[in-house]
């Protein structure tokens, strides 16, 4: 079943994602963070989805979303919640980040030099999100009736910080605009949560924001219920972007081989030769398998050892020896590109 963890910082944000799972079940993480782990069900696939409020803040959400990654295992990760609209966008709109720039970051002198960091969205979940604005079928998932005029959906840059921008006379809204002219939204998480996800390279991260205000006059717009519309917008087109994803596809998921477990599965033949990715410790080490002897080949299932996590093309070879559950002896051998698996069948 493939695996998804969906973070919010806001209550608003969480009920609106919390509304399309079922089969809630909480979890306590040992360092104290309550999960719910549920599921999404889309034409007869399964996804099990964690979901998490975290509150306010990029360092939080680095934290968070790294803890997260560790728990669940996910092939994708989604920060979904409320923003401010910074230009082109109107309450209830939709924003899908290509990228999130730390506006925050930079050197001080007479005037403030900005030294953005930046954030980059999965290539395969920015893809995806451009077709669903396309076809514009995540309105369906909105509860009835859609609202008038109808909400749009965005591909484009955010810009995230650690502060609550309520004027658009204020200097940061100026320097927003000055420095960060592509950025459409500004909020206050997405860099850290993406920081956290390029740290984790198998898991697919982005960054999915409805908007809730336009900067000025934000008080009488949440009054109006705007952050729960948004919060459901944005819900509605991640849940729509799940929906389509192509699971069949292994880079659609945004890894080469995933293992959830210290374990390997290699299917062949006597005699036979193939490669096979061995990922351990969020690096993936490429080796030839060579298999000798034995009449009958059932499927081949590697246990690795602890020290396969500090494997380096440089290491002595041979770097390790150790059995399956078969009682197999393998050599492992550093070579050009890789590693040779070396199995002798008893």
């Amino acid at each position: 079943m493939p695996s998804a963890v969906i973070l919010t910082a806001l209550p608003v944000e969480y009920l609106a994602v919390r509304a399309h799972l079922s089969n809630l079940q909480e979890e306590v993480h040992p360092q104290g963070t309550i999960y719910e782990r549920g599921q999404f069900t889309v034409d007869r696939r399964n996804w099990e989805i964690g979901i998490v409020e975290i509150g306010a803040g990029n360092p939080g959400a680095a934290v968070e979303a790294e803890r997260a990654i560790a728990y669940f295992n996910p092939e994708i990760l989604l920060f979904v919640g409320v923003a401010g609209g910074i230009k082109d966008v109107a309450l209830g709109d939709v924003v899908a980040s290509t990228k999130v720039y730390g506006y925050e970051s930079g050197k001080a002198e007479q005037t403030f030099k900005p030294r953005p960091e930046i954030g980059l969205s999965a290539y395969n979940l920015e893809q995806r999100a451009r077709a669903e604005v396309r076809k514009a079928t995540w309105l369906e998932r909105l509860p009835s009736p859609v609202p008038e005029p109808r909400p749009r959906a965005f591909v484009a840059p955010i810009a995230a910080g650690e502060k609550v921008i309520a004027s658009t006379e204020s200097e940061v809204f100026q320097f927003l605009r000055s420095n960060y002219g592509d950025a459409i939204a500004v909020e206050m998480e997405g860099l850290g949560f993406l920081e956290a996800a390029r740290a984790n390279q198998r898991v697919s991260a982005m960054v999915i924001r409805g908007i809730s205000d336009l900067i000025d006059n934000k008080n009488s717009v949440d009054k109006a219920g705007y952050q729960e519309i948004a919060a459901r917008h944005a819900s509605a087109f991640a849940f729509a972007m799940l929906a389509n994803l192509k699971l069949s596809d292994e880079s659609m998921l945004g890894n080469e081989s995933k293992t959830p477990s210290r374990e390997m599965t290699q299917q062949n033949q006597d005699h036979a030769k193939g490669w096979q990715t061995v990922v351990q410790g969020g690096t993936a080490y490429v080796g030839e398998i060579h298999i000798h002897g034995g009449a009958e080949q059932p499927s081949i299932s590697l246990e690795l050892p602890q020290s396969a996590q500090e494997m380096s093309s440089d290491s002595a070879s041979p770097k390790d020896l150790f059995k399956n559950k078969k009682n197999r002896q393998v050599n492992l051998f550093p070579a050009s590109g890789g590693w040779i698996l070396d199995i002798l069948n008893p």
